[in-house]
């Protein structure tokens, strides 16, 4: 191809290079001309060491190496660009990393059992074994592995000085991994977990410290985002859908105290939310949702502990059925007393 220019000008090279676009015959001769396309971002074609390997547009583009070529180190072989509209979610991907190590390295069902009890279990996501969205074959993920949690934080850059050995707190750039523990003083069990996360992390080389507020300022230090990370306690309401305050984008300024956004998981959030009670389909779609959700590590999902519920054996009708976790006294107009006699 030759372009030609009827007068020299500083700027030509710019001119016919910038905006002016090869396309590749064998991808473009079979589209009509009239046909609008953006041929910056669709039927994406290389020519260089590297080829494309997947492209979801406004999420992400991967790229793998055509083949090995010498040369001193070791070359990448494959490229994951992120990309985030917002501030936030960009920095919520960064940190997602780090998160994942955090999160290995805790043995959640240990610390659920020690705190509430053998029957306590670790939930596969926010959610309560109550959920009609639960399962017990969902994975709960990611698994306890203290030995990848290290290589995690160490790819990350966050690694142990010799000095320090195998106990010494990591550091990267002269800066200590160090994470405070925010909770509140009325709960115990948010106290009690939040040390045995602490010695869980110290083990990984996270210097952890714990603050114990009251109620009043828990609250008002999480509306106003002054924590570094918190254990906070819900009840989750008979639909998923009230994950939406805590995981979406609209639940920033609600219960979204972390300021979390995940496109992805709001468009799957979206999807699922439209379907009309329980169905195959409906939890396929939440299932999909919650795994977004998990794969990403906005936060820990620490327990769900086992209810009991005790009465007299006077008592009949009572738990006919099962109880119903969101509403204990429904049966109770068909409870009858045994005579004594």
């Amino acid at each position: 191809m030759i372009i030609g220019f009827p007068d020299p000008d500083p700027e030509q090279w710019y001119d016919a290079t910038w905006s002016v676009r090869v396309l590749p015959r064998h991808i473009w001769d079979s589209i009509p001309r009239g046909r609008a396309e953006d041929t910056a971002t669709r039927r994406l074609v290389g020519s260089g060491p590297f080829r494309l390997a997947g492209w979801v547009k406004g999420q992400s583009l991967t790229l793998v190496r055509r083949e090995e070529t010498g040369g001193p180190g070791e070359r990448i072989r494959r490229v994951v660009w992120r990309f985030a509209d917002e501030p936030d979610a960009a920095l919520n991907l960064l940190l997602s990393h780090v998160r994942r190590a955090l999160a290995l390295a805790l043995d959640r069902g240990a610390a659920a059992r020690a705190v509430f009890g053998p029957e306590a279990m670790v939930p596969a996501g926010p959610m309560s074994r109550a959920l009609w969205v639960n399962d017990p074959a969902i994975p709960v993920v990611p698994r306890f592995e203290p030995s990848r949690a290290g290589r995690e934080l160490d790819a990350a850059g966050w690694t142990r000085s010799p000095a320090g050995g195998s106990t010494g707190v990591r550091q990267r750039g002269g800066r200590r991994l160090a994470v405070d523990i925010l909770v509140p003083g009325t709960s115990v069990t948010r106290r009690n977990l939040a040390q045995i996360v602490q010695e869980m992390w110290r083990q990984a080389g996270v210097q952890a410290t714990v603050t114990t507020v009251d109620f009043s300022v828990f609250q008002e230090r999480l509306r106003t985002g002054r924590f570094e990370s918190f254990i906070g306690a819900w009840l989750d309401e008979p639909s998923p859908r009230s994950l939406a305050a805590q995981w979406t984008t609209a639940g920033i300024g609600s219960l979204n105290y972390v300021r979390y956004r995940n496109p992805l998981f709001d468009s799957l959030y979206h999807r699922a939310a439209r379907f009309q009670g329980p169905s195959s389909q409906a939890r396929a779609a939440w299932w999909e949702a919650l795994d977004a959700l998990n794969a990403d590590v906005p936060a820990i999902w620490l327990y769900t502990p086992t209810l009991v519920a005790a009465a007299t054996r006077r008592l009949e009708g009572f738990g006919r059925g099962g109880v119903d976790p969101y509403s204990w006294l429904s049966g109770l107009p068909d409870w009858t007393l045994r005579d004594q006699r």
